[in-house]
């Protein structure tokens, strides 16, 4: 990993010393790749009141990333609004306590939210369709992320039909974006393909504003989770020229960063870098500067320039300590370590305790905001480093955590890491019988999310089928070491998914 031999018998701190002074463990539920649209709320309240300022309040916190505050806030809201007899502002703040508890992944609450909600305007005498949309959409996002996705799509739908009778057609493209996700989810690639298609054609008819410059981008981002690169590039090269001749210079560096990673998704490395550059100059939000140096970062690691990722590093490593606590930042404070960890005896700008000391920073920032989707990635990464570094022990307890977590808020994504990193520490250790018991959960997280990727085309299927072949390779070997019998095996040895035609 690092030249850090002399390091060694210090070692990283202790784990139960690391974890002592961070809040107790917060669990909650799952979180799935969030549906096209990250939400960035409006107003859209009945009339204006003395109580919007705890609405207004709520979404700068949820904006920022703090949606613990968000929800403490908004529930605040919905409790005065309660005591007030005004529910139909009371069904709003519940709207969006919902949702901030779906980004906490406290699902139950979210779903009781939602609920209570939607009984509020179906109870109401006035019919407001532009409540009763965003409450369905939030109501559909619910829905999506726990795996709900026919229901979503239908859901979506309904949403679709109130923002088109409220006259607001910026919230009818949006629902629709959000349909052809959950279309994609149910395997009808195609049509959510036509659908994302059919959209573009509206949107070329609109005139250009800010908003048009908005819609262009998360529809490139939809069609680059699509897996359709080259359309995403195009829509988004429509969206940055629209948003420079409109002078939109706060939209720029946003554009540009999504530009460059469907640029880094098409392999196209030197395109990739040079938009990232060009979003850190264009930027002047400290989030999306840091977002763009860690890509270029990572690219830097991954093309092995190491005198220009050194550069980088202590830049990223200083920007730190002047953003907000949030679940970006927790990520982009792991990714920086991770991108260290991969650079091997080749970084030599920051050292091992300073890394250590990100992710510490990690966990106790993500139990503050009680993200439990951020705390398991964290954790996970933090167990990467005491594994690089021989603690095998502090390892296996910081991987068992995240995978705790992980797989009771069912984030198969990082569960099927956390088990197969699990495996392989276990498998140092020389304890086979842990070990295949871990490599066996990682393979049923990859099946399961393999099942999230049949409708992806088939360049996306055949990265993920290479990223997972070494996890059922290293089961198999293990198995084998024990000379099983050849029934046992037939039980035993997993098959590694094939890509399917589509």
């Amino acid at each position: 990993m690092k030249s850090i031999l002399n390091l060694v018998t210090i070692g990283l701190p202790s784990l139960l010393l690391a974890l002592t002074a961070t809040p107790s463990l917060a669990i909650a539920s799952p979180d799935h790749p969030q549906v096209s649209i990250p939400p960035t709320l409006q107003a859209q309240t009945p009339q204006p009141t003395s109580k919007l300022s705890k609405l207004n309040q709520g979404r700068a916190y949820f904006n920022r990333g703090q949606f613990a505050q968000a929800a403490e806030i908004w529930e605040q809201a919905a409790q005065d609004y309660a005591t007030r007899g005004d529910s139909l502002h009371q069904a709003l703040s519940l709207n969006y306590l919902s949702l901030a508890y779906q980004h906490l992944s406290q699902w139950d609450l979210a779903q009781t939210a939602i609920e209570s909600s939607l009984n509020l305007v179906e109870s109401a005498t006035s019919n407001n369709p532009l409540l009763w949309a965003q409450i369905l959409n939030t109501k559909a996002r619910l829905l999506f992320h726990t795996g709900q996705n026919q229901s979503a799509l239908e859901t979506f739908q309904r949403a679709q039909k109130y923002y088109d009778q409220a006259g607001d057609k910026t919230g009818a493209l949006i629902s629709k974006i959000n349909q052809a996700e959950a279309l994609q989810s149910l395997g009808f690639y195609n049509r959510a393909k036509n659908l994302l298609e059919e959209i573009n054609q509206q949107l070329v008819t609109t005139e250009d504003s800010a908003v048009k410059v908005g819609m262009l981008r998360s529809l490139g981002i939809a069609l680059q989770v699509l897996g359709d690169v080259n359309a995403s590039r195009e829509v988004l090269e429509q969206s940055l020229s629209i948003a420079q001749g409109l002078e939109a210079t706060n939209q720029l560096g946003i554009i540009l960063l999504s530009l460059g990673n469907t640029a880094l998704d098409a392999g196209d490395n030197s395109a990739a870098l040079d938009y990232f550059k060009r979003a850190e100059k264009a930027t002047t939000n400290p989030e999306e500067k840091f977002k763009t140096r860690l890509n270029q970062l990572r690219l830097y690691v991954q093309l092995e320039q190491w005198q220009k990722a050194n550069a980088l590093a202590p830049r990223i490593y200083q920007q730190l300590s002047q953003l907000q606590p949030s679940r970006s930042s927790i990520y982009g404070a792991v990714n920086l370590a991770a991108s260290w960890q991969q650079m091997g005896n080749q970084g030599k700008s920051l050292v091992l305790q300073q890394v250590n000391q990100i992710l510490v920073q990690a966990v106790k920032s993500a139990r503050k905001l009680k993200d439990a989707q951020a705390e398991a990635y964290a954790l996970y990464h933090w167990g990467k480093l005491y594994g690089s570094n021989g603690q095998l022990a502090d390892a296996i307890k910081l991987t068992q955590k995240s995978l705790i977590i992980a797989q009771h808020i069912n984030a198969t994504e990082i569960s099927s890491q956390a088990a197969w990193q699990l495996g392989k520490l276990h498998k140092k250790q020389g304890k086979s019988t842990e070990a295949i018991a871990a490599y066996t959960e990682a393979v049923k997280d990859l099946k399961s999310l393999r099942g999230d990727l049949v409708s992806i085309n088939p360049d996306i299927q055949f990265s993920f089928r290479k990223s997972v072949e070494p996890v059922y390779r290293e089961l198999v070997e293990l198995l084998l070491d024990g000379n099983p019998s050849q029934d046992y095996l037939k039980t035993q040895v997993p098959v590694c998914p094939t890509v399917p035609c589509c």
